[in-house]
């Protein structure tokens, strides 16, 4: 939940992951413009989406414990919890302090099915579209109390789902804006035409209706609207700081809604999130680099975490896995130190290989170093050396450094790589290069990494 100066909470930016449509989130006046106008651009990409989503195979959900994939398109909570939507299904951590594993659901199809996450009363809740069902979506919702899992799914009519002229199709008038809120112990979504839905999780009940309505009908019974009342048509949504009023956002008014009276109003402008928009214009290449094998991560979505009225942790979501701030103040603009977290394969007894296999210096630098990766079987000092093809000595990386032995692997990302260079910090030629791997334990490993031009 975001606080803009005591009054507006506006969900984080929810992005598809590669080669799917974006949902981008709203911040401020400019992003709701932007989003607004941008709506018509999605007509085809969604319509395919929403076509293969159809005549795929079913997707099967099972229960994990680890991330259902390192490409994690949106995030979620509040306090010490957080929630993660990944391209192949939805993880949690109810302390992000916490070592132990990320609990989870994976589905094979659900990037291509996701619409957006909101974390409020002890749930976690995204909107999703149904297996097999076109234009068929609604909510999915997880229960800490309980531990069960619930959904509720609806359709509108055809008649706000479609174009009403000769020879129309599919409209994205009432596709979801990707914006879902908790308020007033109700999940929230906004859907351009279709307005505002209204998920109660006490009795798995759906509510819809559209700036300035006096009451609520189900989805499926909202009426159709005229493309020329832009004042109802719902491109985004937020949330007071105090949790008890909407935020909408239209083409060309701004609402607020208190649910508990019913009441509309009218508001001039949003402002700005300050935290965020200290955040936003924070470049963290360097920081995320310092703390994985990747130079420069494809962030998808940022959430910060206050703990204090300045002081909190901040989460990013990137294409390549997920980095943690435990000690971020970003109106001071100072961050600690980044934890990579996401899911490697275990390593066998007496592996060893370079992630990636081959050191590629494009433009972004992004395949610039390699990560050694390799498992121990007891804690010992380690050193790493870089040969090249005559078996000379081209760099010492890590030298008799500690290192521990766990069930993954053993290894420090922000340390244990290679970035193609010697001794002297120069690039060195490309062609194949060797590493050797020793304890004090008396264990030793090797393997080769490739320089490309």
């Amino acid at each position: 939940m975001r606080l803009i100066d005591g009054l507006i909470s506006l969900s984080p930016d929810i992005t598809g992951g590669r080669g799917r449509l974006p949902l981008r989130g709203l911040r401020g006046v400019t992003m709701i413009e932007r989003a607004s106008a941008g709506i018509t651009s999605s007509i085809i990409t969604l319509a395919a989406i929403i076509l293969l989503t159809a005549i795929s195979a079913p997707a099967q959900t099972r229960e994990t414990r680890q991330l259902t994939s390192n490409n994690i398109i949106a995030l979620a909570g509040s306090g010490d919890t957080v929630w993660l939507a990944t391209e192949r299904g939805l993880n949690y951590r109810t302390s992000i302090h916490s070592q132990e594993g990320w609990p989870g659901f994976e589905e094979n199809d659900f990037g291509e099915r996701f619409r957006g996450l909101a974390f409020g009363g002890g749930s976690a809740a995204a909107l999703v579209y149904k297996k097999d069902a076109v234009n068929t979506i609604g909510f999915w919702r997880f229960n800490h109390a309980d531990g069960k899992r619930r959904e509720e799914f609806f359709r509108f009519s055809n008649d706000v789902l479609y174009d009403d002229c000769e020879g129309c199709s599919y409209s994205p008038q009432a596709d979801p804006t990707g914006h879902i809120v908790y308020a007033r112990e109700n999940f929230w979504a906004s859907f351009n035409r279709g307005g505002i839905v209204r998920y109660n999780p006490a009795d798995n009940t759906l509510h819809a209706m559209r700036p300035g309505d006096s009451a609520e009908v189900h989805p499926q019974n909202i009426a159709p609207i005229d493309a020329g009342d832009s004042a109802r048509i719902v491109t985004g949504l937020g949330v007071s700081a105090d949790g008890n009023l909407l935020l909408i956002a239209t083409p060309s008014t701004y609402w607020t809604y208190d649910p508990e009276i019913r009441v509309w109003a009218e508001i001039d402008t949003i402002p700005p999130d300050p935290v965020y928009s200290a955040i936003d214009s924070t470049d963290f290449r360097l920081m995320l680099a310092a703390a994985g094998d990747v130079a420069n991560p494809e962030i998808n979505d940022k959430l910060f975490l206050p703990q204090t009225d300045s002081a909190g942790t901040l989460v990013i979501a990137t294409t390549t896995g997920l980095y943690i701030c435990e000690s971020a103040n970003p109106l001071a603009g100072v961050y600690g130190d980044f934890t990579l977290i996401r899911y490697v394969r275990e390593v066998k007894a007496n592996e060893a290989y370079a992630l990636p296999g081959i050191i590629r210096g494009g433009a972004d630098d992004r395949y610039g170093k390699a990560v050694f990766v390799y498992k121990l079987k007891k804690d010992g000092n380690v050193t790493i050396n870089v040969y090249d093809y005559r078996m000379s000595l081209v760099k010492t990386v890590v030298k008799s450094e500690r290192r521990s032995a766990v069930s993954e692997r053993s290894t420090v990302p922000a340390r244990d790589f290679w970035d193609g260079t010697n001794r002297s910090g120069r690039k060195v030629s490309p062609g194949v290069y060797y590493f050797k791997i020793t304890s004090t334990g008396g264990e030793r490993h090797f393997g080769k990494v490739i320089l490309a031009k």
